[in-house]
């Protein structure tokens, strides 16, 4: 059908458009990060590095169960008003129920930060570290809310230019605090306070004299209803992804969590690049899209689109992640490349899970969202039990591709019965398999010198699109859409 056709490529347009705007912000955000990675690992040891991953641990489950999913419930309950007055009430009355919530959590989490430390940490000593790490939490929730205020209405460039300001004022008190102040942990937690609050104080006013300061209780009472079910699968969710730091800890040392650490960063660029961006403009969006005709199709088709990128960013770092670290790093940090690739494995997966979820949240059945992660959550502490006892580090890389390999099928699943989304998973197989062999190849074939290592595997990156299509996994359709696009935002095609 031609009007399907047309509202399809129309779709595409505006994702593209928006996600490439949030992409421009995590793009610098991860250059930023690498350039100044030679610097931070010469003044934080792998122990430093440790007590920062199990800081933000601790603090991130905290964060969760104070914010009672009122994040996620703006995001669902936003469109449905069609008023813009009524639009803002939802905004504002989110952040009524934020600023409660948060301020309270924050302030009964912080008498226990001494036995906390104890248990995190290994040290009561550190609570002050913990202190800090909750009131960046406090303010950092409702900064978020201003945040998601801006992608709700589209306002991708304002977005970036907060989230550039916010990064650019961040590593500026990073090196200033790490480099002349000599004070390590303590240093890069006080940044990130420091930041959220000149940051988030200006938001919140700017965006409250828009919305007004409306509260409305039923409203209120619905968002804690729908986000409440959430806090329990989000829990379950960030034990999965966070808390093998705890395992390595116990089994290995507070240094090979901070390896752990490293790796974690260099594998999530890919979730930085790709999905975080896309993902700021298509949850949103997608409960505007299942009004249309097309939206089944249209979902399938942004899914595989979605593939096909993130294979092809994860690609090029599993291909160059050690001469990365060789470059940016000291020797102490070398072992982390060994790790990168099964991360970004689990993060290719971690991506598809935001496809495959739509009608979970769609039906409103989000007590699915928690049965699942809960399930998920018990699979991996075991696995993480058994194997970071018996491999250490390597033990936690397996456990993850295990668990979000599972999480993500039981998600697609549940979400199939309750809205289906035809997905063409043999093109997936294809651009997959392809990756694969490509990274098997650089990993047999070695050279003696980093320039024949680099044009190699240069070569093998630049084989990859050749290869999709001989093998018709990107067909010419879609390298004519890919060309145009490109065309006209470099201004060589009218659109």
């Amino acid at each position: 059908m031609p009007e399907t056709k047309s509202e399809s490529k129309g779709e595409f347009k505006f994702l593209l458009k928006h996600s490439s705007v949030y992409g421009i912000g995590n793009l610098l955000s991860k250059a930023v990060g690498f350039i100044l990675l030679p610097l931070y690992t010469r003044y934080l040891t792998p122990t430093d590095y440790g007590i920062l991953e199990l800081i933000d641990v601790t603090a991130g489950m905290i964060g969760i169960i104070i914010g009672l999913g009122v994040a996620e419930a703006v995001s669902r309950f936003y469109y449905e008003p069609t008023s813009l007055n009524e639009r803002n009430k939802v905004v504002s009355t989110a952040y009524w129920v934020a600023t409660v919530l948060t301020g309270a959590g924050a302030f009964v989490a912080s008498l226990f930060a001494v036995p906390l430390a104890g248990l995190a940490l290994d040290s009561s000593k550190s609570s002050p570290l913990l202190l800090v790490s909750f009131a960046a939490l406090a303010i950092g929730v409702i900064v978020d809310i201003g945040q998601l205020n801006l992608r709700l209405q589209y306002k991708s460039v304002v977005f970036n230019a907060i989230s550039i300001l916010s990064l650019v004022l961040g590593v500026t008190l990073n090196v200033v605090f790490i480099v002349a102040f000599h004070w390590g942990v303590m240093g890069i937690l006080l940044s990130s306070l420091v930041t959220r609050i000149i940051i988030g104080l200006p938001l919140t006013i700017w965006t409250l004299t828009r919305t007004g300061l409306g509260l409305d209780w039923p409203l209120a009472k619905q968002m804690v209803r729908f986000g409440a079910p959430l806090v329990p699968s989000s829990l379950a969710s960030t034990l999965v992804n966070y808390s093998d730091r705890y395992f390595i800890k116990h089994f290995a040392s507070i240094a090979d969590a901070g390896i752990w650490g490293l790796a974690n960063k260099m594998g999530t660029a890919i979730h930085m690049l790709i999905t975080s961006p896309f993902i700021m403009t298509f949850l949103p969006r997608r409960f505007e899209i299942v009004k249309r005709q097309d939206a089944p199709e249209t979902f399938a088709r942004v899914g595989e689109y979605f593939f096909l990128a993130i294979t092809t960013c994860g690609l090029f770092v599993v291909l160059f992640v050690d001469e990365i670290l060789r470059l940016m790093t000291t020797p102490g940090f070398y072992s982390a490349g060994a790790l990168v690739p099964w991360i970004v494995l689990s993060m290719v997966l971690f991506g598809m899970k935001y496809h495959f979820e739509f009608g979970i949240l769609y039906a409103k059945k989000t007590h699915h969202y928690a049965v699942i992660n809960m399930a998920t959550a018990l699979i991996h502490v075991t696995l993480n039990l058994i194997l970071v006892r018996a491999y250490g580090v390597f033990g936690a890389a397996l456990a993850a591709v295990g668990t979000v390999t599972f999480n993500t099928v039981a998600v697609y699943v549940a979400g199939q019965r309750l809205y289906a989304i035809p997905f063409d998973f043999g093109r997936q197989f294809r651009v997959a398999g392809i990756a694969a062999l490509l990274f098997s190849t650089a990993r047999v074939i070695h050279f003696p010198r980093l320039a024949e290592t680099l044009v190699f595997k240069g070569g093998l990156f630049l084989a990859f699109p050749v290869l999709l299509f001989l093998t018709r996994a990107v067909s010419r359709e879609d390298v004519e859409r890919a060309r145009s696009y490109i065309a006209r935002r470099l201004g060589l095609e009218r659109a």
